[in-house]
């Protein structure tokens, strides 16, 4: 029993050595960052924005294929539709990532066919254009990105991104 007692001192601490996630938060590597979908009915962009940050985290970057890979399984894992924000946005003509502050890059962009299109209905008047980003599946048979209105407040999912140690990656 000492030995059982000695293991479960150490666990906290080789979890936090080891960089592991926890509280509902995944990795799909030993010390990468974890992220979390929140759910939070008719939130916009701006705001999902802001609840990561207030929690010090961001909203999720997608700088290669192993991590759209996992985001894509991560959401499919528990939801069969929706929009689900990270953190890209349209700044000064062209795409970036939030807190990189780097383009996105076109050999890791996965824009869904006719994306981004600044899309604005027939009938409105639309003074601010989709100036950021949101996985969805919506009229595709598989998940990608979409440009969405930043300030709208239409949306119900957001993943945020921390690293393991709970600071911003």
């Amino acid at each position: 029993m000492k030995g059982l007692g000695f293991a479960l001192t150490l666990l906290p601490l080789l979890l936090h050595v080891c960089g592991a996630c926890t509280g509902g938060w995944h990795s799909f590597h030993p010390g990468g960052p974890c992220f979390k979908v929140f759910h939070e009915q008719g939130i916009s962009w701006n705001d999902a924005n802001g609840r990561c940050i207030a929690s010090g985290t961001i909203l999720a970057q997608v700088p290669d294929h192993s991590t759209h890979t996992h985001l894509i399984n991560l959401i499919s894992s528990d939801h069969s539709s929706g929009f689900f924000m990270i953190g890209a946005t349209l700044w000064g003509g062209s795409w970036k990532w939030t807190n990189l502050g780097s383009h996105l890059a076109s050999s890791h962009s996965y824009w869904l066919s006719g994306q981004p299109d600044n899309y604005c209905p027939p009938g409105h008047t639309c003074h601010e254009g989709q100036h950021c980003v949101a996985y969805t599946n919506k009229n595709s048979d598989h998940w990608g990105w979409d440009d969405i209105t930043c300030s709208v407040s239409n949306y119900d999912y957001y993943i945020c991104e921390k690293n393991a140690e709970g600071y911003v990656t």
